[in-house]
């Protein structure tokens, strides 16, 4: 068992072998704690109170700026705050392990502190805003750069990635095409393609490859969608070509069918109802049986053959086939040269 399995399992037994009872335990303790944390916190973030404290707001930037109608176009402001929030960043990542990793909070905060205002018709002062992230935002926050932060997946920042995230701030460019910005559209393919040859993907995956190529997307969930999406649209092109004249495009998606394991992500499920295919998709069982060298809940080739040969001997047509690579569950990895080998004998 790798490493980093076993310290997952040690984490999940380790929680699981808390009872209900000590579970309350720990989270009364773990409320006692938060104004003693965020109290350790307050002297190396300025400004920030323990929580419950009826302190008054100290001043977290010296330099005010923007407030009221002020001229948003004077950058001086800009240069004075802008060092300010770098000081705050980084006493943050400083401190963070001072910090509860999740969120002392319940449901529905946020909306009965912010409601109760109105409406801003002018701008405020900089420190004001910044007293209301203290005591409104960071109590809300799961600290996702905490170094004892194990949940999903791994999140991590850097300084260079905050300040790449500040010229792309400054540029402001939305490329959804060359001509909006040349530089960003060429960037991303250029990088993705850097970004496959390092995971040694095939040329087929790559743009320079002349049928692939990798696009960004905003998550993992996106990027299924993505490729659902896609999946349906080449296979409509070739299911038209080869069905009779007349037969319309909603008769051609209901033969469509889709295929995963059991421990497929949700947003397999999610992408095929959003795709229109959501009753198309076929999630094959899987065995936890590790006997015989078998790979534990992954997807048998053998039966993913089978269930797409019953589908077309009963006039369907295979059109995607998702494989994990690190389950969510168990971090299991399917036979990827297996499948595609199955996919391929129908046409995929």
């Amino acid at each position: 068992m790798t490493r980093r399995r076993t310290t997952l399992l040690a984490l999940l037994l380790g929680w699981c072998a808390v009872d209900a009872s000590a579970k309350g335990v720990v989270q009364a303790l773990a409320g006692l704690v938060v104004g003693a944390v965020a109290g350790r916190f307050s002297q190396r973030v300025p400004g920030l109170r323990p929580a419950g404290s009826d302190e008054p707001r100290r001043p977290l930037f010296e330099a005010e700026g923007w407030e009221g109608e002020a001229d948003v176009s004077d950058w001086e402001p800009f240069r004075l705050l802008g060092r300010s929030m770098v000081d705050y960043i980084a006493d943050y990542y400083q401190g963070v392990e001072s910090l509860p990793v999740r969120a002392i909070v319940e449901p529905g905060y946020l909306k009965k502190r912010v409601t109760q205002r109105e409406f801003p018709t002018k701008g405020e002062v900089w420190s004001d805003i910044m007293a209301d992230v203290e005591s409104h935002i960071m109590p809300g926050i799961t600290h996702w750069q905490h170094p004892r932060f194990f949940a999903w997946y791994p999140a991590a920042s850097s300084p260079p990635a905050i300040l790449g995230d500040m010229l792309a701030s400054m540029f402001n460019v939305i490329g959804f095409s060359w001509e909006a910005s040349p530089a960003s559209t060429e960037l991303e393919t250029v990088v993705l393609d850097q970004l496959g040859r390092a995971v040694d993907l095939p040329e087929a995956f790559l743009s320079s490859g002349g049928g692939g190529g990798g696009v960004i997307q905003g998550s993992a969930s996106e990027g299924t969608l993505v490729a659902v999406v896609a999946a349906r649209t080449r296979a409509l092109k070739h299911m038209r070509r080869r069905s009779p004249a007349g037969v319309s495009d909603s008769e051609l998606l209901a033969k469509m069918t889709l295929y995963a394991s059991d421990q497929a992500h949700s947003s397999v499920q999610k992408a095929a109802n959003i795709a229109g295919l959501g009753s198309n998709l076929r999630l094959i069982p899987t065995s936890g049986s590790c006997e015989d060298g078998q790979r534990c809940y992954t997807l048998d080739a053998a039966e993913l053959s089978e269930a797409m040969r019953e589908d077309e001997a009963a006039g369907l047509t295979p059109v995607f086939v998702s494989a994990n690579v690190g389950s969510t569950n168990t971090c299991a990895v399917d036979p990827v040269r297996s499948l595609g080998e199955a996919c391929r004998r129908f046409g995929g």
